[in-house]
């Protein structure tokens, strides 16, 4: 027995369809592609975010095709929120669970649509994936992105991932998130196996003002991707250590502590380092 692309259900497949990838249940399963479904600008923002990270779209049929996202199980609030989203554009989808390299992941499917082919042509050209020059920067664009490939280091700042894309194309797309948010953001080369690929980097003087940007967008269970006030290991900026220069010996360290968002054993540590006097009493 196979799950339902759609909803889950376990269905009988037949012996003679063995090399068939999708299966739908009774009531999903259907010859006539379902074209109510209209491809709004708030849907493609949607799924510009997701197919930035690593969300797919696969042909089905020469008239229609499928979205996929898999993430792992432990994570499956993300994928629950992402099928309710889903449905509020009047797409059907289902969750499955598969073991992959000795991990449970939760992978969602939509069913089949012409839309989601119209989408899969603006985003593979010829058959790899490119960004569209038309991509417009929202907070739930980057937010799909962020959560669906993207992490945060407490030392360096947040980083996205674009493993598939062209430079020329990641300028653009950089050029535009910098107009977006007036933060500056980087494109850096990486070599793994041979293979060059490219990242972005927003350094850590700016990652609060993107996570800022995306605060609507927060999911619990990717919780550490957001927790970067209270960490202690944060780098401190210039203009942190400035204040901390300046006010250290007028105010009282809790203070400090609340006004830079830092706990306050590392408001202590750095003005030792600093070799900053005793606040005032």
């Amino acid at each position: 027995m196979v799950p339902c692309c759609v909803c889950g259900d376990l269905i009988w497949r037949d012996a003679r369809k063995l090399s068939q990838k999708h299966f739908y249940c009774p009531l999903h399963k259907t010859n006539t592609p379902d074209t109510s479904v209209l491809l709004t600008p708030g849907l493609i923002a949607f799924l510009d975010g997701l197919l930035l990270g690593d969300g797919c779209i696969k042909r089905v049929s020469k008239v229609s095709g499928l979205y996929e996202q898999a993430c792992a199980s432990r994570r499956e609030e993300w994928i629950l929120i992402l099928k309710q989203r889903f449905e509020e554009f009047g797409i059907k989808c289902g969750i499955t669970t598969e073991r992959r390299k000795g991990r449970d992941y939760s992978i969602l499917k939509t069913s089949a649509y012409p839309i989601l082919l119209d989408m899969r042509r603006r985003w593979y050209a010829d058959g790899r994936k490119y960004i569209p020059e038309g991509v417009e920067i929202s907070p739930e664009l980057l937010a799909n992105w962020y959560l669906g490939d993207g992490h945060l280091t407490v030392r360096n700042g947040v980083y996205l991932y674009s493993l598939a894309f062209a430079w020329a194309s990641l300028e653009r797309l950089v050029e535009k998130m910098t107009q977006a948010l007036s933060i500056l953001v980087k494109i850096h080369p990486r070599r793994e196996h041979n293979v060059e690929f490219y990242y972005i980097h927003i350094p850590i003087d700016y990652s609060q003002l993107f996570l800022d940007y995306i605060e609507d967008y927060f999911v619990s269970c990717f919780s550490y991707k957001f927790d970067l006030i209270r960490s202690p290991l944060r780098r401190w900026s210039l203009n942190e250590v400035d204040l901390l220069k300046q006010q250290y010996s007028h105010r009282k360290a809790k203070e400090i502590s609340e006004e830079l968002g830092r706990p306050l054993r590392a408001v202590y540590i750095k003005a030792f380092k600093l070799g900053l006097k005793r606040y005032a009493s």
